[in-house]
Order: C-alpha cells, then structure tokens, then sequence
C-alpha cells in the first residue's frame, strides 16, 4: 500500500495504523548503528551484507542501522498476531510501541522510492552506493552521494531467500554436560609455538557469527530490550569476563565453503572483493574461536531466551526500576549452570 498517498480524515487517523499491517515490527530485528566516515566504515557495511537474514539501511547523513530478517518466535505465522498479546510474557518494547509513529511501516512496507530519509540497502545496492563515495589519500570520507539522488538510481532489492538459522552445537553440549554433570572438557596447556597457525581447526567460526555491543543494563527497560531481542530465533547475548555484554548473530557468510576436513574456508579468499575486514584479521587474536567453538568457554557466557529469567532474577532494582546491584559473570554463569543441574537430563518431549 502507498501510506504516502492516502488521505484520511482526524477521526479515521486517530484508528490504529497496525490494522492490515504485515506485522514488520514482528519480523525485522533492528540491531545496531554506526557511520560511515571512512573507507573502512564502508567496507564493513559490505562485510556485513555477506551474512544471512543481514540488511542495512541508510537513514541520513552518515547513519546506519543493520537489521535482521528473522519472524519473532511469539508471532502466529498465519495470523500475523502476537501470542502473548498482553499477557506478561510479551516484552514492554512490544506493548508500549507507538504505532503512529512506526518506522518499520516507513521503511518496510511502503513502495521503494527515492527519499531524504532512509533507504534499504542490500548487497547489489551497495555494490552501486560504494562508487559514489569520495576519499582523501587518508581514506577519510569527501564526498557522499545525495541520499534521494542515489536512491532514484538503485536497482530492485534482491529477491529475499533466507535459509534456516545455523544450529549451536556448542552451546547444547554445555546445557547438556551441566544438567548431566559429565561431559565438560578440562583445559590443555599449550606453548607459544602451538598457535603458529591459529585458524586450524576451527572451523570458521568468524564467518559463522557476527557480534554487536550491547550496553550493559542499567534499568528494567534495559533488561525487558534483552528479553525483546531474545525472542528472535537465531540472536543470543553475550557477556565475557570484563562484564561487556553484546548481541549475538548466529548467521552464516554467502562465501563460506566447507573443505575436505569440514573446517571451512572462504570462498572469495584471496580476491578483490573480499572485505577488508577479513582479510586484515589477526588471527593470533581471534576471540570468535574460544568464544563459540567450546562447549563450555571459560571466559565468555551466551544467553538465550531460555536463560533470560535465570539471569534477570539477579538483578536488583530500586522502586523507580533502576539497578542497585548487577550479577557478575561468574553469578550468572553459575545460576544458569545450577538451573539445568537442578532440572536434569533433557528427555526427548523436552529437547
């Protein structure tokens, strides 16, 4: 529908907009926002347009959202209508969204046009928008392309075909080793000269995750955003030992090829296009390895859905909802871990 072009009186405006809506707000996760200030920023942009269910969107000037193409997993898929409707299961991000002012219906759902405001971006459109932007021998940003002229200029959004969310293994066979109590791996003493090739067996965990700051929660709303964002299938939260916590994309990059070993390999290796991101990595400082490809890390905690009340029943809050007291690291982890001791094996109905 062309929302532009309708016309309604103040009686009819004042009726929800939500009525014949697809539900965008359902499906489309906002995850982050940077600039584009420099040629790295915009080679990240690209990176990024590499993974599954990924779409950016330019807003305006230097601002950038990355959003994620993944159904809540309280939406009725047929229906289109929340099944927590007002119950306390349904996040207060969903109950107290301002529908009159919605920009998922703006951005999502209203007819691809030139605009001073936003403008979705895929992987074939930026291939278009990065010719457009100038660079001093600094590679510092001179030149940006009028937003609503480079608009006018882009092709059709790539037919839409995302694939299934990746499993996690990982995470898994920890859930389970705790509730069993057997199963978790000692750690092994290694030397210097053992990393000479840090990416052996690995199995590509950097093109099979991507990771967002997350700021650490400093109220009730903070910590109903996380139970939001956790409803997605396929996002998890992340919180390492220095108690930063951060935004998990269990994804997987269009380039990823698996080998004879099954350890993985990049598909563009070596080529022009591959991003700058990658092929400038220290591996000898990969945390992606021992961050997702251990069962239990032992510097780093993942968070789903399934542990959001195990983890937000430490947190202390004052009569206004702000945080007195915030579990540590090792309080959550030993929360969760208690938790799934405390209800045992996992039987088939259950898993």
């Amino acid at each position: 529908m062309d929302y532009d072009h309708q016309r309604l009186s103040y009686a009819q405006a004042r009726e929800t907009p939500c009525t014949g809506c697809e539900a965008t707000c359902c499906t489309i996760l906002p995850l982050h926002d940077f600039q584009i200030v420099r040629m790295q920023d915009l080679d990240y942009a690209a990176y990024l347009l590499n993974f599954e269910r990924i779409e950016l969107a330019w807003l305006s000037g230097t601002a950038w959202r990355v959003h994620y193409r993944m159904p809540c997993s309280n939406l009725d898929p047929q229906t289109h209508l929340c099944t927590v409707h007002n119950t306390p299961a349904q996040p207060n991000v969903c109950k107290r969204f301002n529908a009159y002012t919605c920009f998922y219906k703006r951005i999502f759902q209203s007819p691809e046009k030139a605009s001073d405001t936003y403008l979705r971006v895929d992987r074939r459109r930026m291939a278009l928008l990065s010719q457009m932007f100038v660079f001093d021998g600094h590679r510092e940003i001179v030149g940006v392309p009028d937003l609503a002229g480079a608009a006018a200029q882009m092709p059709p959004l790539e037919p839409i075909d995302d694939p299934p969310v990746p499993p996690a293994p990982m995470i898994e066979a920890y859930e389970e080793a705790a509730r069993t109590g057997t199963g978790l791996p000692s750690l092994r003493v290694r030397t210097f000269r053992d990393f000479d090739h840090p990416c052996s067996g690995c199995g590509a965990m950097c093109c099979s995750w991507l990771s967002f700051p997350h700021a650490v929660p400093q109220s009730v709303g903070n910590l109903d955003h996380i139970r939001f964002v956790l409803g997605f299938e396929g996002i998890e939260v992340g919180i390492d030992e220095n108690e930063q916590w951060t935004v998990l994309v269990r994804t997987r990059c269009r380039h990823f090829r698996d080998d004879a070993r099954g350890e993985g390999r990049c598909g563009i290796f070596g080529q022009p296009q591959r991003p700058l991101v990658c092929s400038s990595y220290d591996a000898s400082q990969c945390s992606y390895k021992y961050r997702f490809g251990q069962v239990r890390p032992e510097r780093f905690l993942r968070l789903r859905a399934t542990e959001f009340d195990a983890t937000s029943r430490l947190f202390q809050l004052d009569e206004h909802g702000f945080v007195l007291r915030r579990p540590g690291y090792t309080e959550i982890r030993q929360a969760i871990e208690q938790g799934w001791a405390h209800e045992g094996p996992l039987t088939p109905a259950s898993s």
